[in-house]
């Protein structure tokens, strides 16, 4: 992988990965010479900032560089998705109760 830095280079195992999703991502990473760390950040700013991956990939900032913004995306992101109970933990006489408020956005508490 020549001369590219370890963030040109974890963006490169990313974008495998995403076509060839069985591929060791730890075996391609120790052969680049990357990080781990780097991999995730790449995956993170693969799927919530995919618009600046450019300026990576020419040299312009670094992953870590939109580390905070992908980050933010991500948790945005999560707070939408409407959180369902988890009934298979639940033992027999547990009551399963809900906050009071907007239902589709609280989130499910078990009550002991």
């Amino acid at each position: 992988m020549g001369d590219l830095t370890q963030s040109q280079k974890a963006i490169l195992i990313a974008r495998e990965q995403e076509q060839s999703p069985k591929m060791d991502v730890r075996e391609a990473a120790r052969a680049a010479g990357v990080d781990l760390a780097y991999v995730a950040l790449a995956e993170l700013a693969l799927k919530y900032v995919p618009e600046l991956l450019e300026s990576v990939e020419s040299g312009q900032c670094s992953l870590v560089d939109m580390y905070e913004l992908a980050s933010e995306r991500k948790k945005r992101s999560e707070a939408r998705k409407p959180v369902k109970p988890n009934l298979t933990n639940l033992r027999p006489g547990q009551i399963l109760s809900y906050p009071t408020g907007d239902l589709r956005t609280a989130e499910a508490r078990h009550t002991r």
